[in-house]
């Protein structure tokens, strides 16, 4: 409020655009309190306050591609149809949270397999990610690649909406060194090696 004082824009405030957090809710309860108090303006706060678009399709995105409940897929048409659910919402953002913090922890093949049902429906996908765990669970892995390959993949996660596009942009720029590296390391490589179908479809992503 402070800062709106300052600048002299408290009068003028408009929208509040946000993600989906119930914290939100306060932090706009108590701008309208103090708009009433200081200038006698009834501002409401539901009606000004918008949900961040990005932020639910990107919900959707990982129920669709990570859920393996029927929850998560709930949650996700809740979200795409605009039928207001925030605590389902806000449950399934933080089970997402919770199952990759839990995937970290745990870095074989076996683990990421378990954490990552929900994409069984999409081996391609599956196996991309475990091999883009695969690169970054020990030093060895990362310098193997690093010296075959030359581009680290990155790896898909929560905050960075648009992250499988780049682990897909920067697969394919290295893709024929890619598929020499799964070829000379098929034992290591494990159920994480890439199909000629698998690349296909993620050409098709």
């Amino acid at each position: 409020m402070s800062i709106l004082e300052t600048f002299g824009i408290m009068s003028k405030l408009g929208y509040h655009t946000g993600d989906n957090a119930t914290s939100n809710n306060t932090c706009l309860e108590s701008i309208a309190r103090r708009l009433k108090e200081n200038l006698n303006i009834d501002y409401d706060p539901k009606k000004h306050r918008i949900r961040c678009i990005g932020h639910i399709i990107n919900l959707s995105l990982q129920a669709f591609l990570l859920g393996s409940s029927n929850e998560a897929l709930v949650a996700a048409l809740e979200a795409a149809s605009e039928v207001t659910s925030e605590d389902l919402l806000i449950r399934f953002s933080q089970a997402l949270t919770t199952r990759r913090r839990r995937g970290r922890r745990r870095l074989s093949r076996s683990d990421v397999d378990e954490d990552y049902l929900g994409i069984e429906g999409i081996p391609a996908l599956r196996k991309l990610h475990g091999l883009a765990v695969w690169t970054r669970c020990s030093s060895l892995n990362s310098q193997l690649w690093d010296d075959e390959v030359g581009l680290r993949l990155g790896i898909d996660n929560e905050t960075r909406w648009s992250s499988w596009y780049h682990v897909l942009d920067k697969l394919f720029k290295k893709k024929a060194q890619i598929v020499q590296f799964m070829h000379e390391n098929e034992q290591i490589l494990g159920e994480n090696r890439l199909t000629a179908a698998d690349w296909d479809l993620l050409q098709k992503a």
